[in-house]
């Protein structure tokens, strides 16, 4: 089951539903986190202002790995 603490400041989320005019799918970052809720401020990627988001509507995007084979 997906708990919403999973999400930590500085992760890189995708929103899974339609919220506030930003389509699922849309990627961006954790600036902020409401301890006292399940919400936090998210900027998402080509908007200025941050979103304040249900993290149950949330999925943390893994990192990149950078390592290269030789």
């Amino acid at each position: 089951m997906k708990t919403p603490y999973q999400v930590q400041i500085g992760d890189r989320v995708r929103i899974t539903r339609y919220f506030a005019g930003i389509a699922a799918g849309s990627i961006g970052t954790v600036l902020r986190i409401f301890v006292t809720s399940h919400y936090c401020d998210v900027r998402f990627d080509g908007f200025q202002e941050a979103q304040i988001v249900d993290m149950w509507d949330l999925e943390v995007i893994p990192p990149v790995s950078s390592s290269r084979r030789p």
